[in-house]
């Protein structure tokens, strides 16, 4: 499937009917709701490729000032072309309700699978560490990395490496490294840059965190000091 530009349409939004405004797909079971709207599986009429469909209420998009984001999040998916990056194929807008459909990934969120084993055993970490280091994408204040919520001057790698940083730590020990329920407290956990590494780590994944999730940007590993890392290249 190509990617298709953004679409504009007019009339009602969810409550005239989601076949109204995607003749293309047939819709399938909800499989994640959130602030913003929900996302479903459908599957092309034509083609009977499936596809994730996420439909975002554009009146809460703007009540919580998410406006510019959303538009971001879609710029860069339409940018984006990455065997490990999810790919855009169409974006269809309404006056109630913006429709990204996207690629289907069967195996679902990678927070849940690593919630539901525990976690996982470091063969399988250094796996999917890989494709998250060949094609990284990040965006929750549980991976940010202390410049950014520190409003300090900062670039994309640095960033980067912080919140792979964190992935890993989640993949190999099935917590996250800094959280807490209220988020003043989790920013000075992660300004402080004070973490737990469990004794089950091996010696390479006990050497290569903590270097990946130092406070100073400027003393932090870069991209291809983790590529050249022991533990990386197993």
């Amino acid at each position: 499937m190509i990617y298709f530009p953004i679409s504009k349409m007019d009339g009602a939004g969810s409550g005239a009917g989601l076949d109204m405004f995607l003749p293309n797909y047939k819709l399938g079971k909800t499989v994640g709701i959130g602030s913003l709207g929900k996302v479903k599986i459908a599957e092309h009429v034509l083609t009977a490729q499936k596809v994730a469909i996420k439909i975002l209420n554009r009146r809460k998009i703007k009540n919580m000032e998410m406006e510019e984001k959303v538009k971001v999040e879609i710029e860069n998916l339409r940018l984006l072309m990455h065997p490990h990056i999810i790919k855009l194929y169409e974006v269809i807008e309404t006056p109630i309700d913006t429709y990204i459909v996207m690629e289907y990934a069967k195996s679902g969120e990678l927070f849940d699978y690593v919630v539901e084993k525990g976690r996982l055993e470091e063969d399988e970490a250094r796996n999917i560490f890989q494709q998250i280091i060949s094609g990284v994408d990040c965006g929750s204040c549980y991976y940010a990395a202390p410049e950014v919520i520190s409003e300090k001057l900062y670039t994309g790698p640095e960033v980067d490496v912080w919140s792979c940083g964190v992935i890993l730590y989640f993949l190999l020990c099935g917590t996250l490294p800094f959280d807490d329920e209220k988020i003043p407290n989790l920013f000075n956990k992660i300004k402080g840059g004070i973490f737990i590494l469990p004794s089950h780590l091996s010696p390479g994944a006990r050497d290569l965190i903590p270097k990946m999730l130092c406070v100073d940007p400027v003393k932090r590993m870069t991209i291809p000091e983790i590529r050249q890392h022991p533990w990386f290249q197993i």
